[in-house]
């Protein structure tokens, strides 16, 4: 009897220092922010900047001067904005969020435990595509390396926006009659169906949008555009874990378009054939469905096509940029964390 009450202390004692390290490591975190800047900065895996918290800059010292000064009106506003408004609770709380310790390797674990769930629900359904985590968000495609979304769903009020739309182009048209004005559609795996999973959701939007704009655009818009005819399209022209045309989808663009250019400008120059493809070497690529479903892709190798553009200046805003930075990694110069 004596025995099992030391063993029983013994546990106790242990489960006390469990709880004590936890909540003592809960309070340790915001005194790790509140000097500001956050250590990691950038987080690369998520491809996001991390939040930064500075007491300093929330605007207390300067209202409180004025305040003794004899004017109040500061600090009101800065209570309204911080306390009243909520930013200095939402700011502290994601910074809390993004600077807890092993952060990063608790997500890790976490979603490991969600596709072993996910992998034993559905070892036994025929689904070509299974959840890449419990958020539903992205699927993995069963036998290919590939993170897609699932398919969008038809809303009603999409089409309120396609109708805006038209009347902007209708205007436009109008406006500018000596203008030939063009429009290039992209069509995404989760507006396909072609996609694995159109099958297993109901009203799904299926390409509707496109079809009511093609029926209701205004005549004399030109529309072209790029559509999936089957799942191969897709793997062929798209990234691997992102919804982006890859280079050889853009390419493809490239050759619809200057047809659809050629039919009013027969002078315009030929198109340029490219089949010359550069690897990125020590540029592991994960895209956006990757990043945010944390699934354990292998890396691939960025690829780009070697092409040469004549002089010409770019503009944005009315001022002259450099677009891109195609030059540098061609010279090797990018980050590689």
């Amino acid at each position: 009897m004596c025995a099992f009450k030391h063993r029983l202390i013994q546990v106790c004692n242990s489960t006390h220092l469990i709880v004590a390290l936890f909540f003592l490591t809960i309070f340790l975190v915001p005194l790790t922010y509140f000097g500001g800047e956050n250590p990691q900065t950038i987080n690369w895996v998520e491809g996001r900047v991390m939040v930064d918290f500075e007491l300093g800059q929330r605007g207390f010292v300067s209202s409180l001067k004025a305040l003794i000064s004899g004017d109040p009106e500061p600090l009101k506003a800065v209570i309204d904005q911080q306390f009243v408004k909520r930013s200095f609770l939402k700011n502290i709380e994601a910074a809390a969020a993004d600077q807890f310790p092993l952060r990063l390797s608790a997500i890790r674990t976490a979603k490991f435990v969600d596709r072993l769930v996910i992998q034993l629900s559905y070892a036994f359904l025929p689904d070509p595509a299974i959840p890449a985590d419990m958020q539903d968000e992205y699927y993995i495609v069963r036998g290919e390396p590939v993170l897609i979304p699932a398919p969008e769903r038809l809303r009603q009020s999409t089409f309120n926006v396609i109708d805006e739309r038209i009347k902007n182009y209708r205007s436009l048209l109008a406006a500018h009659p000596e203008v030939n004005f063009y429009v290039y559609s992209i069509e995404r795996i989760q507006n396909s169906k072609h996609h694995p999973l159109y099958a297993y959701f109901d009203n799904l939007e299926g390409g509707q949008y496109l079809d009511y704009f093609r029926d209701h655009k205004p005549e004399g818009l030109i529309l072209g555009g790029f559509s999936i005819n089957s799942f191969d399209d897709h793997l062929r022209y798209f990234y691997q874990t992102d919804h982006h045309f890859n280079d050889r989808g853009i390419l493809l663009a490239y050759q619809q378009i200057h047809e659809m250019l050629s039919a009013n400008y027969p002078d315009i120059s030929g198109v340029r054939h490219y089949d010359h493809f550069i690897g990125i070497e020590g540029v592991d690529f994960r895209g956006t469905a990757a990043r945010k479903s944390f699934y354990p892709l292998r890396e691939i190798v960025f690829e780009v096509v070697d092409y040469t553009l004549p002089p010409h200046k770019v503009y944005e805003y009315g001022e002259e940029i450099t677009y891109g930075s195609s030059a540098d990694y061609l010279a090797g110069i990018y980050p590689n964390e």
